[in-house]
């Protein structure tokens, strides 16, 4: 049964159109069963609608618990992602304190604790040196490392090795030197007090710092063989006098050295 003014479908036994409020004329009512009346199709209709609402209600309860449950995802993930970023930071600051120990304890090993010479004696494997007081000094194995605390330190150490080799070839310890990475600066012979000294300035590829390697000779089996480190100027002409004097005072377990 449609209502003839706007169309709308109407239950059966209505007297008038829900949707537009149109009454009905007799012969478009519908007969309906017996003992239903208006009332109770009023009442029908109505709970149709509750349920239908009831329908909806339900229907945003369920939209509104995904939401949360999204959100809840969401806020775990953000959480997981600042624990892995603080524990990449964290395994970045043990790795460069661990960087940073190594290095200076490398440094320690390098360079021992100076000690005032008292007796002006340092007892090596195989031979004495005699050094004076004002200096002073620490021994690593076969090296002496000698300072006077103002101007310079040198690392000394003898060796059974023949000078002239060098002398007569500078290019054989530059060219080590260069395999080892650093970059030979400048070579060549120096005379102090009758000695002659063989002396290497180089410095490692990309920093600016110039070290000193020498060589001089102590007789016809030993050289003596270190580095030169300045400490106020790059002059170590007065380093290169310390180890002449040095070398006159050696004194072999096996021969004097006068």
């Amino acid at each position: 049964m449609t209502c003839k003014n706007c169309g709308a479908d109407l239950k059966p036994g209505v007297k008038y159109c829900l949707n537009c409020g149109n009454y009905l004329d007799e012969d478009e009512e519908e007969v309906v069963e017996e003992g239903v009346s208006l009332e109770e199709l009023n009442r029908e209709i109505n709970m149709e609608e509750d349920t239908t609402d009831d329908d909806s209600k339900k229907e945003k309860k369920e939209e509104k618990k995904e939401k949360k449950k999204k959100k809840k995802k969401k806020s775990k993930l953000n959480v997981g992602d600042i624990l892995i970023y603080c524990g990449l930071v964290l395994i970045i600051v043990i790795s460069m304190t661990v960087i940073v120990i190594t290095a200076v304890n490398g440094s320690k090993k390098k360079e021992p604790p100076m000690q005032q010479i008292v007796d002006n004696k340092v007892k090596m494997s195989n031979y004495t040196v005699t050094l004076s007081g004002k200096l002073k000094y620490s021994v690593e194995g076969n090296i002496i490392y000698i300072t006077d605390g103002e101007n310079f330190k040198i690392s000394y150490q003898n060796s059974e090795d023949d000078f002239s080799k060098y002398e007569s070839n500078l290019d054989l310890l530059s060219k080590d030197l260069e395999q080892k990475g650093n970059e030979v600066v400048k070579s060549g012979v120096k005379e102090k007090k009758d000695a002659k000294f063989i002396v290497y300035d180089y410095k490692e590829k990309e920093k600016k710092d110039v070290k000193h390697l020498y060589i001089t000779k102590v007789n016809d089996k030993y050289i003596t063989i270190g580095m030169i480190e300045m400490i106020k100027s790059d002059n170590y002409d007065d380093a290169l006098s310390l180890i002449g004097e040095i070398n006159k005072s050696i004194k072999f377990n096996s021969e004097e050295k006068n």
